[in-house]
Parts: C-alpha cells; structure tokens; sequence
C-alpha cells in the first residue's frame, strides 16, 4: 500500500510540476528565439558602433532582461510550492483528510510520502531552473560577443579552471569545499523547505478557527525564527574568521561557514517540523 501511495502521490503532483516545467521550457525557448533573432543582433550592433554609453546601455538593459527571465522562473517554483502547501492542508487537515486517513499506512508514513515526493519534484523543478538560466546566459553571451555556444562552453571551462587554480595556488583555497556545500544546499533544500513547509502548516492547526490562516503566519514566523537562529550560529563564525585576519582565504572561509550554518538551520528546523507534523497527525489531530 505504501509504494501505491508513493506512486499515486507522485503522479498527482507531476502533472502541476510537468506543467510549470513545460512553462518553464517555453519561456527558454522564446528567450532563445529572441537571443538568435536579427533584431536582437541589430540592437547589437547599433550600440556597440554608438559610443561606451550606448554599448553601457545595451549591456545594462540584457542584464535587465535575463533578470526578469530568472525572476519569471523563480516565481514559478513559488508558485509551486504554494500549490504543494495547499494540496497538503487540504489532503490532510480539510475534508478531503477524512478520506486520506482512513488509508491503511501509519500517519509517520503519510507524513514521509508527501514529504518525499513534493520534495523530489521541488528538486527537479531546482535543478531544471539551474539548467535553463545557464543555457540562456551562455547563449546570450555567446551572441554579444559573436562565438558559437559551445565554443563559450569550451572557453568558460578554460577561464573556470585556471579561476580555481588562482585560487588554489595565489589564495590557497580550495574550491572543492564550496562546490561539495552547493552540491549539499541544491539536493537538501528542497525537502527541507517542503518539510518546514508542512511543519508550519500543523502548526496551524492549534489555532480554533482560521486554521489555514494561521498555518501560513507560522510559516512566515519559522521563516523569521529560521533567519535568527542562522544569523546568531554564524555570528560566532564570524567572529571566530575575524580574528584570523582579513585576507583572500579567510574571507573564502567565512563565505563557506555562512553557508554551512544556513544549510545547518534549515535541517534543524525541517527536522523538528518533521516530526512534530508526525506527533500532530499521530496523536493530535484536529481537522476541520
């Protein structure tokens, strides 16, 4: 019954991700259009043949518009996560839960599917956003400056491997420790953030009326409480790296501690959230 459950449950929410995905694609694909289309070579050329302030212009207004593509994309992955939060009250907590709990699973393993699965398609979502904006900034650049996509690609490892070896041999930092908290960040966050997601949705549900309202305000206030925590743990961090001196490496250092003390803040608190959602659907439930 679990891996039915499983299966049901990623289906269902697939074919709102699929959705977003397919969006996703085709605002790339008009964004490419656009980027290999005659006129965007002729604004091109007109400003990089009028002078640095045109050339400056032309150059703000593609930052400008590759911006406005990424914000476009990311408001998109909100706007799932919105539906993920409002498929689970409304699965678990609303009318539709009556249903949901008389299935023959414990309620720790209903918890765990819909954690699992709304975070593995926030994971996809994550990495396909990762893809596409990559792809349009290297074909823009590739237009502006006249080159073949994969002769930037080719160019950009070139540039990209002798950064790091600067780094290794000039600053003595490895980049290997930030690329391995990236790598760590981009797979962890998407469940943590549906399970601090769901968590502050059962909290809600201590409130007498209005409990989806209130669901909402204890996420904006784990949110908040989130930042807090994160900011007091690095502040030692920071201290502690001040103390050290100012130079390159520190600095790099310091870079990675915050990062590793923002990651470590969202896996405490999905994990209290986790299993308080599981103690609340266990042993406290209160539905609509």
């Amino acid at each position: 019954m679990l891996g039915k459950l499983f299966k049901h449950e990623f289906r269902r929410i697939g074919k709102m991700a699929c959705l977003l995905l397919a969006v996703f694609f085709g605002i790339t694909v008009i964004g490419a259009i656009y980027l290999v289309s005659p006129l965007f070579h002729s604004i091109i050329d007109a400003s990089s043949g009028s002078g640095v302030l045109l050339t400056v212009v032309g150059g703000i207004l593609a930052l400008i518009g590759l911006l406005s593509y990424t914000l476009i994309l990311i408001g998109l992955s909100f706007g799932f996560i919105i539906y993920l939060g409002f498929r689970f009250y409304r699965s678990m907590y609303s009318d539709e839960g009556y249903l949901t709990h008389t299935l023959p699973v414990k309620s720790s393993q209903l918890i765990i599917v819909k954690t699992v699965t709304g975070g593995t398609w926030m994971l996809i979502m994550t990495l396909a956003l990762y893809v596409l904006v990559a792809f349009l900034t290297t074909l823009g650049y590739a237009q502006m400056k006249g080159l073949s996509f994969f002769e930037v690609v080719s160019n950009f490892r070139e540039l990209f491997g002798t950064f790091v070896g600067y780094l290794r041999e000039g600053a003595g930092f490895d980049l290997s420790t930030s690329g391995i908290l990236l790598t760590c960040t981009t797979l962890i966050s998407p469940f943590t953030t549906v399970a601090i997601l769901f968590g502050a949705l059962t909290l809600g549900q201590y409130s007498w009326k209005n409990k989806g309202l209130m669901g909402i305000l204890a996420y904006i206030g784990v949110r908040v409480a989130m930042t807090i925590f994160g900011g007091i743990l690095g502040l030692g961090s920071t201290m502690l790296r001040a103390s050290q001196g100012t130079d390159p490496e520190v600095m790099f250092q310091l870079a990675n501690d915050r990062y590793l003390v923002s990651l470590l803040a969202q896996v405490i608190f999905a994990c209290i959230l986790f299993f308080w959602s599981i103690h609340v659907v266990r042993d406290r439930l209160n539905m609509e």
